[in-house]
């Protein structure tokens, strides 16, 4: 499962995944975006599905996620590839996963270009789901990860 698709490194990470013979599913406000990267992923022989979803509204993520995890048996690894200064976006899709994985007792997300202000709430996430079996990675990217690790 991958929230958003404009992030670099996420999609690589999905890329990645997709070699593995994962199945990928591709969610995105913009479709064009989504349907570009199922596109690519397909060309390299990977298997992929995009969707339209408002990565900002919960409910429809959470629509979305469902609606996967009832036709797959279960969401196993999410990327949250939201690009740019999304941390509530972020924060929604990396929820939405790690309560679907914590029913399940196992999982991995990994939130891909974190920003310095939403550090926070993603680990107390990961604190709270951590005993329940899923793991939360931040991952962070360019200047803010830069700034965050070196500047005062």
């Amino acid at each position: 499962m991958v929230y958003g698709v404009s992030d670099p490194h996420g999609m690589a990470l999905t890329k990645a995944l997709s070699r593995r013979r994962a199945l990928i599913f591709l969610a995105d406000s913009v479709p064009e975006r989504a349907e570009s990267a199922a596109r690519s992923i397909i060309e390299a022989g990977g298997a992929a599905e995009s969707a339209e979803v408002d990565l900002s509204d919960g409910r429809e993520v959470e629509d979305y996620t469902s609606g996967v995890a009832q036709w797959t048996g279960g969401v196993d690894v999410a990327v949250v590839a939201v690009g740019g200064d999304h941390a509530v976006t972020q924060l929604t899709a990396a929820r939405v996963a790690a309560s679907h994985m914590a029913a399940r007792g196992r999982g991995l997300i990994v939130v891909t270009s974190v920003r310095a202000s939403s550090e926070r709430r993603l680990r107390h996430l990961a604190q709270r789901v951590a005993p329940r079996g899923v793991t939360v990675l931040p991952v962070f990217c360019g200047y803010d990860a830069y700034q965050s690790a070196v500047l005062p």
